[in-house]
């Protein structure tokens, strides 16, 4: 087995997510990045709830970015649940803001 894994890598030849050409950073093939998260809009394009800033500053009222675009750069993992993870914090975020209620209760069988 080991022979076959050898002759398999020489045939791959060096891993891409290592390559000198991209500074040895590891890349994710998930769009990420170009709207960050800050405390006003010199330091980020969304706030932690979410929503974007204007070019005033004021936040916008209806426009929220809630996708890869808000990670800075690759996880080094599927970022999936990274990213849902913080677009439901930013829709609890909403849910109080606006006084809805925002049921968290599990149902289901869950993640196995």
């Amino acid at each position: 087995m080991r022979s076959a894994l050898t002759a398999r890598a020489a045939l791959s030849g060096p891993r891409i997510l290592w390559r000198r050409a991209l500074g040895r950073n590891l890349i994710s093939v998930h769009p990420l990045g170009g709207c960050g998260l800050g405390d006003d809009p010199g330091h980020g394009v969304i706030d932690h709830a979410c929503r974007a800033f204007s070019a005033d500053g004021m936040l916008h009222e209806v426009l929220y970015i809630m996708d890869g675009s808000i990670i800075p750069r690759s996880l080094g993992v599927n970022p999936g649940l990274t990213i849902t993870a913080l677009a439901e914090r930013a829709m609890m975020e909403f849910a109080g803001e606006q006084g809805l209620e925002f049921d968290t209760e599990q149902r289901g069988a869950g993640l196995v």
